[in-house]
This record gives structure tokens, sequence and C-alpha cells, in this order.
């Protein structure tokens, strides 16, 4: 198993926690329009809103509480994990506690940042935000239901579907950008991992005096990643480039999975053979029809990731809310069919902890 892999496992209860919010939101939502929809009154939609605002902050705070001591008990893992792992030849001067403490505190500071208590910045996509998506829901309904024209169940059915295909997103109006809660956690405590440990790293190798690191190398990388994978880089740029020569600050991306060590002996050899690195990559191959290689896969495996998460996030609200399964469960077990199909393909194996939701 490779350093980002046990990094997210052991990063797990975060995201799980953030898919617990995620869905408790949407549970809110759908009770609040089922409510209105069933009385129809004005008086019955300003106490539902009133009511949502207040249970949002009320989520938002219990959720940060309990994400707090997540995000410590998780990177505190990942710390000493990877002080454990560090070459034998170090002295291991510097502990993971001198560390760890920056990162926990920039995380939970990227939550409040995006997290406000207000719900202002949870919204369906870029133009929705939850407080929007329940009125316009309202007014495009509740006509309807009052005079029978639509059943209400039809109507809460409706909301679910949308809710589900989106689910509940944290978005930077600077920006633009919006991200599902879960997915924004993950990324955090991801990048939060990587960070930590390779300054854990660093510090102990100026400690040791060392200035040659080599990254390591996996199958299938972002292509303008791959031709620096594998490579080495000297802070001193006497016998190899500097890290901004090798990578032009592309390491630093979200979602990069390389990760450098220490070169304590210059003589030692690559981690990887020339040859390992040139055939690193998965043969391209075809599945339904459509050919793709490693990296294109990579990309697809996500896609499907997230479709199986929707379907969950509808058959979760559909139950709660007493809706028939019949159609949402047969698109599951035939998204979830497809996706192990895809990964025997692509040779790999399925990444169940990225299709869990609360």
């Amino acid at each position: 198993m490779s350093e980002a892999e046990r990094d997210e496992k052991q990063t797990t209860e975060p995201v799980e926690r953030a898919s617990a919010f995620e869905m408790s939101i949407m549970l809110l939502l759908i009770k609040k329009i089922k409510d209105v929809l069933k009385t129809g009154s004005k008086r019955a939609k300003s106490e539902a809103i009133n009511e949502i605002r207040k249970q949002v902050s009320s989520e938002t705070k219990k959720f940060l509480k309990d994400e707090k001591k997540l995000v410590s008990t998780a990177l505190e893992k990942v710390g000493y994990d990877a002080y454990e792992k560090i070459d034998e030849r170090s002295f291991k001067k510097v502990k993971p506690k001198a560390i760890l403490p920056k990162y926990e505190k920039d995380v939970n500071d990227n939550f409040k940042k995006y997290m406000k208590s207000k719900g202002t910045n949870y919204a369906l996509n870029r133009d929705t935000n939850i407080y929007q998506f329940f009125n316009t829901f309202i007014e495009n309904n509740v006509a309807d239901v009052v005079d029978g024209k639509v059943p209400i169940e039809d109507a809460i059915a409706d909301a679910i579907n949308t809710l589900s295909k989106t689910g509940i997103k944290l978005i930077d109006y600077k920006s633009g950008i919006t991200r599902n809660v879960d997915v924004y956690v993950r990324q955090q405590m991801l990048y939060a991992a990587k960070e930590s440990t390779q300054e854990l790293r660093e510090e102990n190798a100026k400690e040791d005096g060392i200035t040659i690191w080599e990254f390591d190398a996996h199958p299938n990388a972002r292509p303008s990643h791959q031709v620096w994978q594998g490579k080495r880089y000297d802070t001193t740029g006497k016998y190899y480039p500097t890290l901004d020569e090798l990578t032009h600050g592309e390491h630093k991306d979200y979602g990069c999975k390389h990760r450098a060590f220490p070169v304590y002996n210059r003589k030692d050899k690559p981690m990887y053979t020339k040859k390992q690195l040139k055939n690193i990559n998965t043969e391209p191959f075809v599945w339904n029809g459509k050919k793709y290689d490693g990296y294109e896969a990579t990309q697809e495996m996500r896609k499907q990731e997230r479709k199986i998460r929707e379907l969950k996030r509808c058959l979760n609200l559909q139950k709660e809310n007493d809706i028939d399964t019949t159609k949402t469960n047969y698109r599951l077990k035939k998204a979830d069919k497809e996706y192990t199909s895809f990964c025997k393909a692509f040779g790999t194996y399925r990444r169940n902890n990225r299709l869990n939701i609360a």
C-alpha cells in the first residue's frame, strides 16, 4: 500500500462525518418541503425557513466541533505512521507533534471559512443556495399540490431527485467553484496529510544534512506530472535540478499523489528503474466500446463513483420519506455492477471508501 493510499484510509472518519452532515441537511430540506406542501400557507413557509436556518446553524456548529476532534486524530495517525517509516539512517530529531498542530488549524480554519452557520455557502450549484432552492421549489409546486393536480408524493420525489443529483455543495463565491461537502473534506484532509508528512521528512532531513530528494511514481499519473515522477532534485541545485526547476510547482497541485523522499546517499539506487518508469502506466483498454488510457480511466472511475454516491443519496432520501425505491435500487445495482466491471477491465480494485455515504 502506497503512502497516499494509507493516508486516504487513515482520513476516512472526517469524510464520513461530512457525508452524514450533508445527508442531514438534505433530510431537513425534504421534511420542511413536505410540511409546507401539506398546508400551502405562507405562514408555514415562513416558519419552515426560520426552522431550517436554526437547524442548519445548529448542525454546522456540531459538525465543526466533531470535525475538530476527527481531524486531530486522523492527522496524528498519518503523522506517526510517516515518522515510523522515516529512513533508519535518520536521527529522527523532529517529532510529528512539532508539525501537526499547524495543519490541524489550517484544515479547521478552511472548514469554518466555507461552512458558515448561516448556511449561505451551502448550495446545489453556483447559482442556487439551499434557501433559494427551498423557496423556488415551494413556489413552483405548492399551488398544484394544494389544488390536487400533483400528488404530494410526486412533488417530494422530484425534490429528492434534484437534491440527490447535486448533493449539498460548498461554494466559493469569489471563484464560483463548488464542491460537495464530503469531496471538499476529503481534499482538505488528503492535502494536509500529504503536506504535513512532507514537512516532517523535510525537517528531519535538514537535521540529517540531506539535500537530495527523489519522487515516488505511480501508474497513470496526470500527464504533466509523469515527466518528473521518479526523478531526483537537490535543494542546493548542485547535483540535480531544484524542486521548482523540476516540477514548476505542480507537486503542490490538489489531488497530486506524488511524495518526495530524502536520498541519504547519492549512490543509492533510484526507487524505480528507467524500464519501470517507461512501462508504469496501464496499457490502453476497451470497455463498453470505448478506449481508455490509464489517466482517462482514473477520471472515469471518479465519474462512476460520483454516480453511485448520487444513487445512494437518492435511495436514503426515498427510504426516509416512504418513496418507492424500486427504480433507484435497480439503477444502483446496475451502476455498481458497471463499476466492478470497469475496475476489472482497468486492472485495479474498487475504491469502496469513495462509494460510501452516511
